[in-house]
């Protein structure tokens, strides 16, 4: 007679107990203890990096019934977005080493890496358990991208903090203007560790479609940016004179040079006048006071009257 116990708990010491009963007697018990087999090893790590580990896991001749094994590492906060996994078919005979290789995982990050293994309980019966997890941190590397990078209609562009993913929390942030159609670079800004531009300050043509990226970078590189496209246009609340090219300022330069010019030729037109009227007037005056002399007898045979001589000064 044989009995099978399933869905216990791997690498557990159980006190099994066997009596004999006829409904209405019982026999004496009789206790057998066993263990269940035993959980898989913890891995161990060979070499990391900034975004992948390489670790070994070495199975005993005590996990004959685990036929596959796959690890898995979780964040800390399990948030379901860096994990990775790798498994492994056992086939031959144990002892055996199995490798893996986990990728694709956030630099400067600690993970709880474990083993989990399919264990064989029948010909059509399996079940799976997980070993102790291991706590392993990948090395420093260069920060994320930043999350929601958006532009406001009023030209305002932010972004969110990233990780700096290393020991030196110092971020700085590097905005690029790139024009769509040439792909040419317009503009290239450290911002400091602000979370915000103002895309109004770099003089972009209005109109214009431009591909704006924002990427950090800390102590030891810049990391990949963040871009969304933008079509730069008139502020809502934002003067004329705020959006003129640099070619209608020059136009309106020139106009200005122009108008300068006829004015000035106008006031030395107008200056010139006055002083030829003014020396005309002078020279009338010394005619009158140095002209020939007449005899008295002749100007006594004249009648003159008072508002005369006062005409003409030379009489008197």
């Amino acid at each position: 007679m044989s009995l099978s116990l399933n869905d216990l708990t791997p690498d557990v010491e159980y006190m099994i107990e066997v009596k004999v009963s006829n409904g209405v007697l019982n026999s004496s018990i009789i206790a057998v203890d066993a263990s269940s087999w035993p959980r898989a090893p913890s891995p161990e790590y060979v070499q990391r990096t900034n975004t992948s580990m390489t670790l070994t896991l070495e199975l005993e001749d005590v996990h004959v019934n685990i036929s596959s094994v796959f690890i898995e590492a979780i964040t800390a906060e399990d948030d379901g977005v860096n994990r990775s996994s790798s498994e492994q078919v056992v086939n031959g005979t144990l002892p055996m080493i199995l490798n893996f290789t986990l990728s694709s995982l956030s630099a400067y990050t600690y993970y709880n890496v474990r083993a989990v293994a399919t264990y064989v309980l029948s010909k059509c019966n399996t079940s799976k358990y997980a070993g102790h997890p291991k706590m392993i941190w990948t090395e420093p590397g260069v920060p994320d991208p930043p999350a929601e990078l958006k532009i406001e209609n009023n030209g305002i562009a932010s972004w969110d903090a990233v990780n700096p993913r290393t020991d030196n929390p110092r971020i700085s942030y590097i905005l690029e203007v790139i024009r769509v159609d040439d792909g040419e670079i317009a503009v290239t800004k450290d911002v400091g560790n602000t979370l915000t531009a103002n895309l109004n300050d770099f003089n972009l043509e209005v109109g214009q479609s431009y591909n704006i990226c924002v990427l950090a970078m800390n102590n030891i590189g810049n990391g990949k940016p963040s871009c969304v496209l933008y079509t730069h246009m008139i502020p809502p609340d934002a003067e004329p004179e705020s959006v003129l090219s640099s070619g209608e300022y020059a136009a309106i330069g020139s106009g200005a040079g122009v108008v300068c010019i006829l004015l000035l030729l106008i006031a030395s037109l107008i200056v010139y006048l006055v002083c030829r009227r003014r020396r005309e007037k002078s020279l009338a005056r010394l005619a009158y006071a140095y002209g020939p002399d007449l005899e008295l007898s002749n100007i006594r045979a004249q009648r003159y009257h008072r508002t005369t001589t006062g005409n003409n000064p030379s009489l008197w």
